[in-house]
């Protein structure tokens, strides 16, 4: 029993130094673990952010150098055939839905002969699933081409919010609806900045009334 205890004693010291040196081991191979995991995700969206930049920049080339082109054969085509149908109108963003109206009723005529060149919209609403799905980036697209989208949004939405109601260019609309509050929102911005500036610009006098 004696010879038990002293085998015991004597290899006790061993067993915790070794418990001890496995619990570190344990405690740095997961925290290594936990380091390899942190630069895997920063890895993993590093990639993202660059794989949705390159995809922003192809969209915004074909948006360019495919859907412009069509779009100016769309107005090319109203002038041609003296199409008013789109004059007239006011198109605004209340509370995330579009307003469309006018004072006097749309002028039909030759409306026609514009539709086959309305191409151009299918074109943006697939430029538009790839930012309302987040799969570009929809602030870079901004900065390039919204300046473009959106006129040309302005302009014939009249008649986009009517096919809308069958279930078409949602994302088209979705889209109009997101640029065009944040172009809304810079003009009031700025329009804010330049009349901070006019009041720090003048000068406010008092005249005292004669006696006083």
């Amino acid at each position: 029993m004696e010879t038990l205890n002293g085998f015991i004693s004597l290899v006790k010291p061993i067993i915790e130094l070794i418990y001890f040196i496995s619990t570190i081991g344990l405690a740095l191979f997961a925290y290594l673990g936990l380091q390899q995991i942190a630069i895997l995700k920063s890895t993993s969206a590093t990639q993202a952010k660059r794989d949705a930049l390159k995809l922003t920049s192809e969209q915004c080339t074909i948006y360019v150098e495919k859907i412009i082109p069509l779009q100016n054969a769309y107005q090319a085509a109203l002038k041609k055939h003296n199409i008013k149908y789109f004059d007239g109108w006011t198109t605004e963003v209340r509370n995330d839905e579009i307003i469309v109206s006018r004072k006097t009723p749309p002028d039909p005529k030759g409306f026609e002969e514009a539709i086959p060149y309305m191409v151009f919209l299918n074109n943006m609403e697939a430029f538009s699933v790839y930012f309302t799905s987040g799969v570009a980036d929809e602030e870079v697209a901004y900065n390039s081409v919204a300046k473009t989208f959106l006129k040309t949004c302005d302009g014939i939405m009249p008649w986009v919010i009517k096919l809308r109601k069958d279930g078409y260019f949602k994302s088209l609309v979705s889209l109009y609806i997101m640029w065009k509050s944040r172009a809304e929102n810079e003009k009031l911005i700025i329009e804010k900045e330049n009349i901070e500036k006019k009041l720090t610009n003048t000068k406010t006098t008092f005249r005292s009334p004669i006696g006083t």
